[in-house]
């Protein structure tokens, strides 16, 4: 009795955590977006900042700007704080309710400044400048605290609420005569900030640089564009308190610069939020109409097997069943993890110029001679890898269910080694499944494992997933091509994989061709892979496989994986 390597496989798996980075192509463009927002905003901020300097340094010209650049700001944090609220209430995440209430704290606040500073009101909100001063600082002091509060108790509400109450009660002292509440004196009679103030504003920018880098630090191993966007608002909130310590006083050009930084700082992710979720819903439409055309693939009548075995007369298959003219190549599969060798899948090839082993199953089918030209592939294939296998290489064969149900393939199986593993195939329609799944059972009992072949190419696959409860899934070619550049092709695998995880299943990746392939198949958490990067189906003989090297791809992926994990 020899350990299982495909077993082994799943343990060494389950042992060590796979960090799921997304792919390559998809941080870039991240990159490139968050660059270009936050480029946009500085521009933005230096026009501003030039059009101050010459047109608004007076107090009556300033007061112009500050319904637009108020409005603004307040309705972008309003719109912030739904989309985050909405994103919460979606995928249940604790911290996205703390960001959401932080940001509508935060605009709410920034109303209360814009009324102050540009006196619209008949109430006479902040009467003295260093209410209004006082409104930023309070303003200013949110985000820090909620953004912590998010990442040190997401799901305490209890918490989120005390922090509501206290910037609630704050907000209504400093809307009063600072000299009634006994604020301190933020600006002078001349409209010059103090050194309280200054001193205020760097404690703030100190609490927003640590906001900041907790929250980069949280997310960064593998973060989502939401993260991304929240992490640009921040910055834009640590540069505007930085810009605002350079104002030696009030609707100066140095202060409307900070100004403008205020309302980027909710409208940028904002408007990143908005983006993320039209790219979603593209997303979910080309997935959806990807599922339909599969769904009437399977609707739609099977191409019939006498089409496909079209030359082909029975005489012809009995004659390569008889004659044994079926002879197999082997092709490897290797450990993701350790990027050994674990099992090789057998092929059936025919020793007959012309038709393609498609057509001769076709044909076997036809004549009613398919389980005896499957058995005769089977037993060719497992002559050979009986001699030629090392005990801890596993072979695989396809068989379809018809066979698999049939006394003589058990027979067969019986005088096999322990470490076969059984490929059922999706092709065939299942109408027993009872039946099945009982010969399955004497298979596993016989030592096999079972495998589900081309799984993801239909919902056949995914039916004999559900009712045959397999030990390895084979991830089907269809989902592994450019899965590397193709979104909805990495999201199906993933759940497949993640699947697989949960019922401590092996899932072998099919159909490899390229290097971007197998890494992002490596980072997505794929146990094994085989493809024609890695080799291709060939005769089996004991001095060429104990002599084959690891194929360069797989050592370098290996090695860039244990660089990593260092």
């Amino acid at each position: 009795m020899t350990d299982d390597p495909l077993a082994k496989t799943a343990t060494d798996r389950a042992r060590t955590p796979t960090k799921r980075a997304r792919s390559a192509f998809e941080e870039q463009a991240d990159q490139v977006v968050s660059v270009w927002a936050i480029a946009l905003t500085l521009l933005t901020a230096g026009a501003v900042y030039l059009v101050a300097r010459h047109r608004l340094d007076t107090v009556g010209q300033g007061y112009l700007a500050v319904p637009v650049v108020y409005t603004l700001a307040v309705a972008s944090a309003a719109l912030l704080a739904f989309l985050l609220a909405a994103r919460a209430a979606i995928i249940a995440d604790h911290r996205y309710r703390w960001l959401s209430v932080g940001f509508g704290t935060a605009g709410a606040i920034a109303l209360a400044q814009g009324l102050a500073i540009a006196d619209l009101t008949t109430i006479r909100l902040a009467p003295t400048p260093s209410g209004a001063a006082g409104l930023y600082l309070l303003w200013h002091a949110v985000l820090p605290v909620f953004v912590l509060g998010a990442l040190m108790f997401p799901a305490r509400r209890r918490i989120r609420s005390v922090a509501v109450g206290v910037f609630g009660v704050a907000l209504v002292l400093t809307l009063l005569d600072p000299a009634w509440a006994r604020l301190p004196r933020l600006v002078t009679a001349g409209g010059a900030f103090t050194a309280t103030y200054d001193r205020v504003l760097l404690v703030l920018i100190v609490a927003q640089a640590l906001a900041l880098a907790a929250w980069l630090w949280t997310v960064r191993s593998r973060p989502s564009r939401p993260e991304l966007w929240i992490g640009v608002g921040l910055l834009l909130v640590l540069l505007d308190l930085v810009v605002a310590s350079g104002a030696d006083r009030l609707l100066e050009a140095t202060w409307w610069s900070s100004a403008t930084l205020r309302m980027a700082q909710f409208g940028v992710p904002a408007l990143g939020l908005l983006a993320d979720n039209r790219r979603l819903l593209r997303l979910l439409q080309v997935h959806e109409q990807s599922l339909r055309e599969r769904l009437e693939g399977e609707l739609r009548p099977v191409l019939r097997p006498e089409v496909v075995a079209v030359g082909i007369d029975r005489d012809q298959v009995l004659h390569v069943i008889q004659e044994r003219r079926v002879r197999p190549v082997f092709q490897p599969i290797y450990s993701l993890e350790t990027g050994q060798l674990i099992a090789v899948e057998a092929l059936a090839r025919f020793d007959v110029v012309g038709p393609s082993p498609d057509r001769w199953f076709a044909a076997a089918q036809i004549a009613g001679l398919q389980v005896d030209l499957e058995l005769t592939a089977a037993r060719a294939a497992l002559d050979t890898a009986r001699d030629a296998l090392p005990p801890d290489v596993a072979v695989s064969i396809n068989v379809s269910p018809v066979t698999v149900v049939d006394d003589r393939f058990l027979s067969l199986v019986m005088e096999a080694d322990d470490g076969l593993v059984i490929e059922v195939t999706e092709h065939d329609v299942v109408d027993d499944y009872v039946s099945l799944r009982d010969a399955l059972g004497q298979l596993r009992a016989a030592g096999c494992r079972i495998a589900i072949d081309d799984a993801g190419a239909g919902f056949s696959s995914l039916r004999h997933i559900v009712r045959l409860e397999p030990d390895v899934i084979k991830l089907d070619m269809s989902l592994t091509r450019d899965i590397d550049a193709d979104p909805v092709r990495r999201a199906l695998a993933r759940c497949l994989i993640d699947f697989a995880e949960q019922t401590d299943t092996v899932l072998i990746a099919e159909g490899v061709e390229r290097l971007d392939e197998l890494t992002a198949l490596q980072e997505l958490g794929a146990h094994a892979v085989q493809g024609y990067l890695l080799g291709r189906p060939e005769p089996l003989t004991d001095a060429r496989l104990t002599s084959r090297p690891l194929p360069e791809p797989l050592r370098a992926a290996i090695g860039a994986t244990t660089r990593r994990a260092r």
